[in-house]
């Protein structure tokens, strides 16, 4: 069997392997961005990743570092069982006594000063 070639369907013929030459210089640039833009997703992806990771790990720390807290005021509350460690201690400027001697102290700065 013979291939038969009319001249008609020569210029078309051409015209179609012009579009074929002229397609893949087209497409590069549409494939190059692809390329980037996949690159940057795989990049950002990772940092994500790591920053989950890490994350992560910072919980774990302090959680552990909370454990260890209770274990150590246990321990000590268990040595020490009348120490202020037992029970929530009071901080020492937001005790009673002391905002009543404070109070004391200004009231009686405050009457000098007017003399």
């Amino acid at each position: 069997m013979a291939i038969v070639c009319k001249p008609e369907g020569v210029p078309e013929l051409v015209m179609g392997l012009n579009i074929l030459d002229v397609l893949p210089s087209t497409c590069e640039p549409t494939i190059l961005a692809n390329a980037v833009c996949h690159n940057c997703a795989w990049k950002i992806f990772i940092f994500i990743s790591n920053g989950l990771i890490l994350f992560t790990f910072i919980l774990q720390m302090g959680e552990k570092r909370d454990k260890a807290l209770k274990e150590l005021m246990d321990q000590v509350a268990m040595k020490q069982p009348n120490s202020m460690c037992h029970g929530n201690k009071e901080n020492f400027w937001e005790s009673q006594g002391f905002k009543f001697i404070a109070s004391m102290s200004m009231l009686a700065l405050v009457i000098l000063a007017k003399r």
